[in-house]
């Protein structure tokens, strides 16, 4: 029998892809039930071919094995209608001729009413009648991993004599043809609607009409019989979205599977693997496949395809590494690696038409418009300046510049209480003190308890004393204290605002603003809820957690009111905002006097503590005291008067003077020495230490505060010394990253030198390239590409690999890229899960919200009904390729977020953007 395709017209693309999606089973389904007699026809014809195929690889003692498998898939395409279901008059040729033609044969028949399978054969003496079923319930195909199942289900035989009636024939005939077409009451799964059951026609039909009813019009013929079984570990899909019946596998391919694999395991039963010969079918069957699909690679969008050639790929190495060559000529993988070469080539071909569709197509004739020197050769004067001011950096000069930030302030003891006077009175304060509203602020009666050694201190506290009986002279008793409680009417802040029409203006200008922006919130909270309210209604209609997981993301901040309802608390707090100069000085004055000076401290209540440390020991206890008496006898030895002290220190030891010396007035509290070649300065006062006229330890806040400085180091606070680099103030002490730095000060420039061995890198600002370059190319990011490698690179940070993996996702395609030898989606996922990802720190908002849409490359799958699981539904972005649309994508991410949660804990004071919980 020559092969079928002489007989028949190309297949349309529909076609193809409905071979591609019931044989191979790619990742991306239909989701509507795509039954159709004439791709079922394809499908036998295609199968024909295949065992052709199979044919001309076998060894001559095993020709009459396939031969006869190739009649028993010919008689199945014959004894079909144009609707796929079962002919009576054809079946009752096709019986017929089985019990007249002396070679063993088989006949296998979908009654596809009835879901099931039979399989009529013919030994020497009698046929035998296989039943089983052809596509499971929903819920058995939905449960996890495969399903596995044995075949046939039952068997009958009737003898050869007995068969060859024609009655009989007849009668078989028109039976099977009936149930082929016509459902049967009573074996429909059933489903509770509106307190009324109603039948489930998404679920498969029980196949009792045929396994018990048809099995025992056989058996009471004839007898009941044995037949050898095998077991399939069988994948199966049930598909829906909105439709009214869903998508299942086709029953006709499993009945073909069964047939061949029963027959070919029956035929070859001495094998090493019995059955060799079903498996190289397969691998025949998906070549055929995959010479049908590889000239209609842009028409199938490539997914299809690649998962055949991966499918067939799968076969060929299953046989390899299995060794089952019983029987099979040395030829029997030149058509499968030819399919393969083809398909390949095909794929290849295409990836590289896409890639060079995005050159650019430059015109030959606009060459001679073009000006090479004007576009290429940039003056970048304020470079060429900036790096010849490298050329001319100088060492910091020792002593030149070092200039006291502040002078030594020499005011007699007697001059304090003036000055405090003179504070206190020449303000406004000091104009309502008078005029006797307020009274002081400062109770010395506790200075009666002082002991004071010297005459002269005796002597202030009198004058101090003065000044505050002169300022009680007028004063009533019930005169409010300045310290009055806040908020309260008769305060001073409050009698304060009442005067002045800058606070008073100044409170109608934040309630207005504060309105203004109260509205605001208002209409951002309405706007919020609408789209909270859309995405609660999306997520009932689909019930993806994805929906919920946007919902749970919106957020609103809280607007507070910035100002007390109350009317004095208000004035209060602006007076306070806008406090006065001269009223913050008196205060802070009195403040130190009573805290610092005279040692008052508030009510403390002390309760027992549910804890004792280390920190209350006794021994503690007793070393302050000891370290306190030290104190004391320290004090006591320089507890002289102020004219005798200028005696003692002139009998400082000549060796002090020599090595230290002290600036002219006002600065004689500076004391200086050289230290090297830097000069070291020291404060007697403030025990300020300057190296070279610069502080030690850490950088200055106008460095640190720098625009450069964050993204350079982030939080990192470097310490630092003095440094010998010319130009530079600063080194550090450690190197960073591998690098020794130097730090200096250009104008409002940060310069920095970068050492590491015998190469110096300088830090060139962007300021240098303004009105010379785009802005792209001095402010923006960018990729550089790894000239070696011939890939992108990131700059390091996550948030850059994870746009990096996104973007590798995005650009996927099935040929793997040339320089990194994967394809866009495994470097995606290689990406997140290298050590540089895995090892992060707190989650940022855009951290988040980049894994989000990574995660969202995943397809979203749900079982419909949810509580049943009888049926799944994939949303796909039908943007981007089946295959790029990973499922280890959202368990990446899901990973990422829980690892996020776990180490929370160790950013207890870092801003840490919460991420969404699944």
């Amino acid at each position: 029998m020559a092969p079928p395709e002489s007989q028949n017209t190309p297949p349309t693309v529909e076609a193809i892809a409905y071979l591609i999606h019931h044989v191979v089973l790619p990742r991306k389904l239909p989701q509507v039930n795509d039954y159709n007699a004439a791709h079922e026809q394809l499908l036998l014809q295609t199968t024909l071919q295949a065992l052709h195929d199979l044919k001309d690889v076998v060894r001559g003692e095993h020709l009459g094995d396939v031969s006869s498998a190739i009649a028993g898939i010919d008689m199945s395409m014959r004894s079909r209608d144009n609707e796929g279901n079962v002919s009576e008059v054809q079946l009752h040729d096709l019986l017929s001729e089985l019990v007249q033609v002396e070679q063993a044969n088989f006949l296998p028949l979908e009654v596809r009413a009835q879901n099931a399978g039979v399989l009529i054969s013919r030994t020497a003496d009698q046929v035998i009648f296989e039943f089983f079923e052809l596509a499971p319930l929903n819920e058995a195909s939905m449960r996890q991993g495969r399903l596995t199942r044995t075949f046939p289900g039952l068997a009958a035989s009737i003898a050869l004599t007995k068969f060859k009636e024609d009655d009989l024939i007849q009668s078989l005939s028109r039976t099977i043809s009936k149930m082929s077409s016509q459902a049967a009451p009573g074996f429909q799964p059933q489903t509770r609607k509106a307190g009324h059951f109603h039948h489930e026609i998404r679920d498969t039909t029980h196949p009792g009409m045929v396994a018990d009813y048809f099995m025992n019009i056989i058996t009471a013929v004839g007898q009941a019989s044995q037949p050898t079984r095998i077991t399939k570990n069988t994948r199966e899909e049930v598909m829906w979205k909105g439709s009214l019946l869903p998508w299942r596998r086709s029953t006709l391919w499993l009945l073909i599977r069964v047939t061949l694999q029963l027959h070919f395991t029956r035929k070859c039963s001495s094998f090493k693997s019995p059955d060799s010969f079903y498996k190289i079918f397969m691998a025949l069957l998906v070549t055929r496949i995959v010479n049908l699909a590889t000239p209609h690679y842009s028409e199938l969008h490539g997914d299809l395809l690649h998962a055949a050639v991966s499918k067939l790929l799968w076969w060929y190495n299953k046989i390899e590494s299995m060794d089952q060559f019983d029987g099979l000529r040395l030829t029997w993988a030149n058509a499968i690696v030819d399919a393969f070469k083809n398909a390949h080539r095909k794929m290849s071909s295409s990836w590289q038409s896409i890639a060079r569709s995005h050159n650019a197509d430059i015109s030959l004739e606009k060459l001679g418009l073009l000006r090479p020197e004007d576009d290429i050769d940039l003056k970048l004067n304020s470079l060429d300046e900036y790096l010849s001011g490298i050329a001319d950096r100088r060492p910091v000069a020792p002593n030149g510049k070092f200039k006291p930030t502040s002078t030594h302030r020499q005011l007699p003891a007697r001059d304090l209480p003036r000055d405090f006077k003179a504070a206190s009175n020449d303000s406004d304060f000091g104009l309502l003190a008078v005029e006797n509203k307020f009274g002081p602020d400062i109770d010395l009666k506790a200075a009666q308890c002082l002991l004071l050694p010297f005459k002269s201190q005796m002597i202030r506290l009198a004058n101090v004393e003065s000044y505050l009986a002169s300022r009680l002279e007028g004063v009533s008793d019930a005169a409010p204290p300045v310290d009055q409680d806040f908020g309260d009417e008769s305060s001073f802040a409050v009698q304060y605002f009442e005067q002045s029409a800058i606070m008073q203006a100044a409170k109608l200008q934040i309630e207005q603003e504060a309105a203004v922006e109260r509205q605001e919130k208002l209409e951002e909270f309405m706007q919020r809820k609408l789209e909270y309210q859309g995405i609660v209604r999306e997520y009932e209609a689909m019930t993806c957690n994805e929906v919920i997981l946007k919902a749970e993301s919106l957020k609103i901040e809280v607007f507070e009111w910035p100002l007390s309802p109350d009317p004095a608390i208000a004035k209060a707090t602006v007076f306070e905002t806008f406090i006065p100069d001269a009223f913050a000085a008196w205060r802070d004055i009195c403040a130190y006097i009573a805290q610092n000076v005279l040692g008052f401290r508030g009510e403390v209540s002390h309760k027992p503590s549910v804890k004792y440390t280390l920190n209350g020991h006794p021994e503690r206890t007793e070393l302050y005291s000891r370290a306190t008496e030290i104190s004391l006898l320290c004090t006591s030895n320089f507890d002289i008067e102020e004219k005798y002290l200028a005696q003692l220190l002139v009998c400082i030891p000549s060796k002090v003077s020599r090595d230290m010396t002290a600036l002219p007035q006002p600065h004689e509290q500076w004391v200086w020495t050289m230290s090297g070649s830097l000069p070291v300065h020291f404060n007697l006062l403030t025990a300020e230490l300057l190296v070279n006229g610069l502080p030690l330890s850490r950088l200055p806040s106008d460095y640190m505060a720098h625009a450069l400085y964050k993204p350079l180091f982030g939080g990192c606070n470097l310490e630092v010394g003095p440094s010998e680099e010319p130009g530079m103030s600063f080194s550090s002490k450690y190197a960073y990253q591998d690098y020794q730095l130097h730090f200096g000060m250009t104008g409002s420039d940060l310069s920095l030198v970068a050492i590491k061995g015998t190469s110096p890198y300088d830090l060139i600002p962007s300021n240098v390239f303004s009105h010379c370059l785009p802005e792209d190319f001095i402010f923006e990011y960018y990729y550089c590409i790894d000239q070696t490698l011939e890939r992108l690179v990131d700059t390091g940070d996550l948030q850059r690999k994870l746009l990096l993996a996104y973007l590798h996702a995005l650009t996927y395609s099935n040929m793997p890229d040339s320089p990194t030898h994967q394809t866009g989606t495994e470097r995606a996922l290689e990406l997140l899960h290298t050590p540089a990802v895995l090892s992060f720190g707190p989650l940022t908002s855009a951290n988040i919200q980049m894994l989000f849409l990574i995660a969202k490359l995943s397809p979203a799958g749900h079982f419909y009904p949810h509580y049943l699981k009888e049926m799944q539904m994939i949303s796909w972005d039908q943007n981007l390729s089946s295959t790029s649309q990973h499922g280890l994508f959202s368990i990446r991410v899901r990973d990422l977020f829980d690892q996020a949660r776990k180490e929370k804990v160790f950013y207890q004071n870092t801003s840490f953007a919460e991420p969404t919980k699944e």
